[in-house]
């Protein structure tokens, strides 16, 4: 129900589709995102940015759903790219579109047991690729006897 100052539900429809066809939502977004940096004394346009996941519980409206077992919680997973001030930047829910889309097309081509066989056996490949490809640093190689810095201090430079 829209407030009785509106106009009529169909133009108010027709409107919103041709800004969504348009992409003003996202224009006026990113317009918006780059006027708050610079009241914050930053660049207009982010130099870095932060990926991460979310897990969300899906709505009574229904549509795809998944089980996140980390979180417990039964919805829709979307990824999201924040800049440093944790203003968003993108927001994907392609996660779902790209994971089924080669099982549908492993399936249509083996049958559902056979892809599931494969699929079960897909870690321990890569397990044992990883083993034959990957090597200790040689002798005398800056890392050789030293241990690993963790991610952080790699990305600050100090690692």
């Amino acid at each position: 129900m829209l407030p009785k100052e509106f106009p009529a539900w169909q133009n108010v429809y027709r409107t919103f589709r041709r800004w969504t066809d348009q992409r003003k939502f996202e224009q006026m977004h990113d317009r918006l995102r780059a006027q708050w940096r610079e009241r914050q004394g930053r660049d207009a346009s982010p130099t870095a940015a932060v990926l991460d996941a979310q897990s969300t519980r899906s709505s009574p409206q229904g549509g795809e759903t998944g089980y996140d077992a980390g979180k417990k919680i039964k919805g829709r997973k979307r990824h999201l790219v924040v800049d440093t001030l944790g203003l968003v930047l993108a927001v994907s829910h392609l996660g779902n579109l790209a994971s089924t889309a080669p099982l549908a097309w492993l399936v249509e081509r083996v049958g559902w047991r056979h892809a599931f066989e494969l699929i079960a056996a897909l870690p321990a490949v890569m397990a044992v690729l990883l083993y034959a490809v990957v090597r200790d640093a040689p002798p005398g190689h800056a890392w050789h006897g030293r241990a690993r810095p963790d991610a952080w201090s790699t990305m600050r430079g100090a690692g």
